[in-house]
């Protein structure tokens, strides 16, 4: 019976590890928005950086392996990072193109739900403000907004007849909807890299 046992675990230890992968290191996957990285947004871009590339000798498994070199410059008074992670969206449109997922041409919108909102150090850190369930009724006006990416690398804010404003825009005295207020009108001229 004991060597049963150990002959179970011997064969199956590699099973459950093989299983446990979300993907291969070992390739570029297929999705290129598979994994995705970030710096901090004032970062020195010589200093905080995330360089993804894959190379396909010498490798001691597969056909190829993925190659990260990272730096994390902390000078910033507030923190800095460098973060790689992995996605799991919703799919994008087909780029026809055939460079992968499209993010252009897409109109976003913020989900009408608590944390669609979040202001925090770090990426996915919502620890300094984070919208709430109130909020998706009391900011009903900020929820309706619309985040256009064009395919020429233009950017849209849309804000319909009425945004969120607050008190440190100009000429608004309480927080609340009303009628968009400069820097937040969608006048300002934007562009995008993704």
């Amino acid at each position: 019976m004991k060597y049963i046992i150990h002959f179970l675990i011997i064969s199956l230890v590699p099973v459950f590890i093989i299983g446990q992968g979300i993907d291969s290191f070992d390739s570029q996957p297929a999705d290129t928005a598979y994994w995705g990285h970030e710096i901090s947004e004032n970062a020195d871009s010589t200093l905080s950086y995330v360089n993804v590339s894959y190379v396909n000798d010498p490798v001691s498994e597969g056909t190829g392996a993925m190659k990260l070199d990272y730096s994390g410059h902390n000078i910033e008074s507030w923190g800095g990072y460098a973060k790689l992670y992995h996605y799991a969206r919703e799919p994008l449109p087909p780029d026809t193109t055939g460079g992968g997922l499209n993010f252009s041409g897409t109109t976003w919108k913020l989900a009408p739900q608590a944390g669609a909102l979040s202001v925090g150090p770090g990426v996915d850190d919502g620890s300094w403000w984070a919208s709430s369930e109130e909020d998706v009724t009391t900011r009903a006006c900020l929820f309706d907004d619309e985040y256009v990416f064009g395919a020429d690398g233009s950017f849209q804010n849309v804000l319909q007849d009425e945004t969120w404003n607050e008190t440190w825009q100009d000429g608004v005295d309480t927080e609340g909807c009303g009628v968009p207020v400069a820097p937040h009108d969608g006048s300002n001229a934007a562009t995008y890299v993704h």
